[in-house]
């Protein structure tokens, strides 16, 4: 009971300030608290007893009446004027109209008459009519009307006290304490607003955070459903056709059942046959071996350096000594151009590709680049690449006969500096600073040799896609990156494009799981675990290069090559092998039929011709199989639907390169404008616009057809103008 009492609120208590004071401003203010009870004054009644006397004046048993001030503002003031004072003192003379001027309300004191009453009412509702009328704000409307109403609260107590002044300061502090305790409730009201309002906002907040969490939830499940179902699209096709390869397998074996049976009889019958047969069938087999020998024996004589070195010199002969034959020289350039295509790789530079290097001087040394322009270089041609082949869908309508890398570098080189033998020497410098980097230990450097067959082993074109399809897999998931190859020169050790591991994890399943099964795919993925050394759960804290997940997947993808020519391999021997080959167009459909990417039949029929025009004999080998469908990809299919890379989009990945190369140049250019300056003021005018109009396209980083026109022609003009 002790806490509750001490629990209960103050107003159950009133400290009523029995003493009103005599003056009051015309604005109201609030008064509480306590104030001297000394200062309290008691009505004066003077009572005489046992007083024998017949004078009354010594009844004095009369109330004081208290001069209590009025709170009512002077404008509301009502006024009489009358010809003779209504009370006296309470009147002033006005000269002017001769007049008593009386104001009746407010009293000057207080009185119990009616008319009083009759005039506070009248003036309460004429001010609230007033406050209605003029205030537009809900709030202000109800300040003024509470301001109206204590007025005529403390008006009406004022009144009261006539008859009994504590009554009216009971009222009067009653009154007090109800707004006090109004005005505690507003605030109270108040404070549990603003309390609500910010648990709204927190849990506003929360929920927006929520929100976020849950759409990259949302968004990494999609992208996860999307690769799942692709992948289980791929798995299901892959099976429909393990199924229709195993009944054509049933098929077969119940026909070979029979071939085996003839044979069998063949046999028998052989066996019975005479002697003399026997040993003549014998003299016959001994000479077909010889035959086969004499011609491989020719064939090991005429390899594709032969050819590429005699039609080289036949090209040089008819070039020098038979000018006007330009049809000739052409056709042998195509020739010599297809010959070192096939042509096994050579150690020197130079032998790898005469057509592209005749024009290098021969005892010029290459200049051996920085590695930052050499990576800048490799950005920038798988951009290219990458652009084309996101842009034209090229899988779709493989050509196999298509170029060869190296001819694309010399043509975009052609493209950049607009003279061959700039071309060339540049494209050797770029060929004997990516040796020196490979051998160092450069992966991305070793993966470019390969592509452009310095060093085996020797990955064509397909395996070229390939690499290119990774890094437009790689910018899908990891879209924060921005470019190809995040590499960081900045510090005193370079950092080749690193990642942490869960996101090398990630990139390795995105891309394996698109080619080829689940098992496979982990398998490669613990295989990246141990050799990374990347410990479960531990993802985040190692970090890796991405050309090292790079260098696992053109493992992968090659490992899976050879497992689905494993697969063609059992059905070719179950199918074609006792025919020495493959003979029909059936038994060629079947086969090609194992990649889950299909063709029409027209394609199947102009695929078979054209490995058919490559065969010596009239049947159709393994190996030519196998070949022609990893040149259309078809081992291992990937497409680059999803795939959208544009280098207007990323235009870094192709400015770096055109930057570095400015900058290798800038010296040479800067002395030859100063040569210039001092010998002919012309020429000197014309470098220095060319170089001023490369300045701008620098400093506006902008990747087109402009930026083309002007890299070239500075880089021509720096060699067509020399200085004597």
């Amino acid at each position: 009971m002790s806490d509750l009492s001490q629990k209960r609120p103050a107003t159950v208590t009133f400290d009523v300030d029995y003493h009103r004071p005599t003056t009051r401003s015309g604005i109201r203010t609030a008064t509480s608290g306590t104030r001297d009870k000394s200062n309290l004054k008691s009505p004066k009644r003077t009572v005489t007893q046992n007083l024998k006397t017949a004078d009354l004046s010594h009844i004095t048993d009369q109330k004081e009446i208290p001069n209590v001030p009025t709170f009512i503002p002077d404008e509301f003031n009502k006024v009489v004027a009358t010809p003779i004072p209504i009370r006296p003192g309470t009147s002033q003379l006005d000269p002017e109209s001769n007049q008593w001027m009386t104001k009746v309300f407010p009293s000057p004191e207080p009185s119990n008459t009616r008319e009083e009453v009759e005039h506070l009412g009248q003036w309460l509702n004429t001010v609230l009519e007033k406050n209605q009328k003029e205030s537009k704000d809900p709030i202000e409307l109800a300040s003024n009307a509470r301001n109206w109403f204590t007025i005529a609260y403390e008006e009406l107590c004022r009144q009261v006290s006539v008859e009994c002044p504590e009554r009216s300061t009971l009222l009067l502090s009653i009154w007090r304490r109800y707004q006090e305790l109004f005005a505690r409730v507003v605030q109270l009201h108040q404070e549990e607003k603003t309390y609500l309002v910010t648990c709204h906002k927190e849990r506003t907040q929360i929920l927006k955070d929520q929100l976020e969490v849950s759409q990259s939830r949302l968004k990494q499940i999609t992208q996860q459903y999307r690769d799942d179902q692709e992948r289980w699209s791929n798995v299901r096709e892959r099976d429909e056709t393990k199924f229709a390869n195993m009944r054509k397998k049933l098929d077969l074996q119940v026909k070979n059942k029979r071939s085996l049976q003839m044979q069998i009889k063949i046999l028998r019958d052989q066996l019975e046959r005479p002697k003399s047969n026997k040993n003549s069938q014998e003299k016959f087999d001994l000479k077909e071996p010889e035959k086969h020998e004499e011609e491989e024996e020719k064939a090991v004589e005429i390899n594709e350096r032969y050819i590429s070195d005699k039609t080289h010199a036949f090209r040089g002969r008819v070039r020098k000594d038979f000018p006007q034959y330009h049809d000739i020289v052409n056709m042998l350039d195509d020739i010599s151009r297809y010959v070192d295509q096939e042509r096994t790789p050579a150690n020197i530079t130079r032998e790898q590709f005469p057509t592209i290097f005749q024009t290098v001087p021969p005892l010029r040394i290459p200049k051996i680049r920085t590695l930052k322009w050499v990576l800048a270089a490799l950005s920038y041609f798988y951009a290219a690449r990458l652009t084309e082949l996101s842009d034209r869908r090229i899988v779709k309508d493989w050509n196999p006969n298509r170029q060869h890398f190296a001819e694309d570098i010399y043509e975009i080189f052609l493209v950049i500096f607009g003279n061959p033998q700039e071309a060339a020497e540049t494209f050797f410098d770029l060929i004997e600073s990516a040796r020196v980097y490979a051998e160092e230990g450069n992966l991305r450097c070793k993966h470019f040799l390969q592509f452009v067959d310095v060093i085996q082993p020797y990955r064509d074109c397909v395996y070229l896609d390939y690499y290119c399809f990774c890094l437009g897999c790689f910018m899908i998931t990891n879209a924060s990156q921005g470019v190809l190859f995040k590499d960081e020169f900045d510090g005193a050790e370079v950092k080749l494009s690193p990642v942490n591991g869960a996101l090398a994890i990630d990139l390795l399943k995105k891309v394996l799981y698109s080619v080829s099964d689940s098992a496979f795919a982990e398998s490669f993925v613990t295989k990246m675990r141990n050799e990374l050394v990347i410990p479960e759960g531990k993802e985040f804290d190692v970090t890796v290069s991405e050309d090292q997940v790079l260098d696992i997947l053109i493992m992968a993808y090659a490992a899976e090559e050879s497992r689905m020519t494993d697969q063609i391999r059992e059905q070719y021997e179950m199918d074609a092998a006792q025919f020495g080959g493959i003979v029909t167009f059936g038994q060629f459909q079947t086969l090609a039929m194992f990649s889950s990417r299909k063709l029409d039949t027209r394609s199947y029929i102009e695929m078979m011709r054209e490995t058919l025009a490559k065969m010596k004999s009239e049947t159709i080998s393994l190996a030519a199989l196998i070949d022609a469908m990893h040149k259309r990809a078809m081992l291992v299919p990937f497409s680059f639907e999803r795939v959208d890379y544009d280098v207007n989009d990323h235009q870094d990945d192709m400015f770096k390169f055109i930057k570095e190369e400015y900058e290798f140049h800038l010296p040479e250019i800067e002395s030859k404008l100063e040569d210039l300056a001092k010998a002919d003021e012309g020429l000197f005018k014309q470098l220095q616009a060319a170089k001023t109009k490369f300045d701008q396209v620098i400093e506006s980083k902008r990747i087109g057809f402009f930026t083309e026109v002007a890299q070239r022609d500075i880089y021509m003009k720096l060699r067509s103008i020399h200085v004597d």
